[in-house]
């Protein structure tokens, strides 16, 4: 099971923490900005954690979400944003990691534009399907996917995520093909795979957006995970 990791950014200038400035940091409100839509892991953490940040450093925490071209367009405002550490970010390992390596447009250095604060969350990954679907674990997936190749589709939260990505492998290692969707975002994802979407048997997602998707979709209809796992947050 492939584990994502979320940290918390900051675009700060090597001179920000002065003895002077960091005395009186943080004078007025901060902002973290969500590089996905609403309802998106990311967006849920940052929104549990903030209120405990905005307690703890007695100004408001504003979170503000720029979804967009897997995560790098919220990343880019931060770090074209002034380096006084009042603009931060809720990276992970997709827009972090991977794009650096998978993107020939990414519009920031994820090593030398920002600053690592700490890992706030640790989340898993897991596939989930409607029960019309003709295969009820993963061998049977790839099976089927060797068996009628371009038939199997998978949508993700953007081209060249970690979702992606990952499937990807997973592709490599079962040696069968499959079709692409890119949403913007898990959530935009998990509504729009619905059951008037027949056509896209399969999504990878965060285990907190799958779980939430399945739950609210049970009161409508009976539904199946194939992998599941637990979102914990790590901030004390």
């Amino acid at each position: 099971m492939k584990e994502l990791r979320v940290f918390v950014l900051s675009a700060f200038a090597l001179g920000f923490a002065s003895a002077a400035l960091a005395q009186l940091y943080p004078a007025k409100p901060i902002k973290i900005v969500i590089p996905f839509p609403p309802g998106n892991t990311m967006d849920i953490m940052t929104r549990l954690i903030a209120p405990k940040m905005s307690e703890r450093l007695g100004q408001p925490i504003v979170a503000e979400n720029r979804p967009g071209a897997s995560g790098m367009l919220g990343l880019d405002f931060v770090a074209k944003a002034a380096p006084d550490g009042y603009t931060l970010a809720a990276g992970q390992g997709g827009n972090l990691v991977v794009l650096p390596h998978t993107s020939k447009n990414i519009p920031y250095d994820a090593l030398k534009d920002f600053l690592p604060i700490a890992v706030s969350t640790t989340n898993y990954l897991g596939i989930v399907a409607y029960p019309e679907v003709p295969f009820k674990s993963i061998g049977e997936m790839i099976s089927y996917a060797k068996a009628n190749p371009g038939k199997l589709t998978v949508a993700t939260n953007g081209e060249g995520g970690f979702p992606h990505l990952a499937f990807e492998h997973l592709r490599v290692m079962g040696s069968f093909t499959f079709t692409h969707v890119p949403y913007k975002g898990s959530a935009a994802r998990a509504f729009r795979s619905g059951p008037t979407h027949r056509r896209r048997p399969r999504r990878f997602a965060a285990t907190s957006r799958a779980a939430g998707s399945a739950t609210s979709r049970r009161r409508e209809r009976r539904g199946r995970s194939f992998s599941s796992s637990t979102t914990r947050s790590t901030t004390r």
